[in-house]
């Protein structure tokens, strides 16, 4: 395990890459640490000063969760619910791939 990094960061990590997200690695350091962030304790620090209007990080947007991307986004469409139902997508997530945002 010669990098540091936990399992769950290394999954991370990997399925960014297989969503086509790019991060600037010599810039920042995603960290998996309860004493950095809150929440999952999974975030990003820097690794350097960051200027206003550095890119460090490109996310396509099929890589985002959104009603059209969530598991149950055909249920949402039939029942019309919209934007609103965000809340219940998130707990909705299923791994689908790029593919499936197309």
């Amino acid at each position: 395990m010669g990098s540091g990094k936990t399992k769950r960061l290394r999954s991370f990590e990997e399925w960014m890459r297989a969503n086509g997200i790019q991060w600037d690695r010599s810039r920042v350091d995603l960290v998996d640490s309860l004493a950095h962030c809150s929440g999952l304790a999974l975030g990003v620090s820097a690794v350097e000063n960051i200027e206003q209007g550095d890119v460090l990080c490109v996310i396509p947007k099929a890589a985002c969760l959104s009603t059209k991307t969530t598991a149950i986004a055909g249920l949402l469409e039939a029942e019309q619910l919209g934007g609103g139902a965000c809340v219940v997508c998130c707990s909705c997530r299923a791994p689908r791939g790029r593919a499936a945002a197309k």
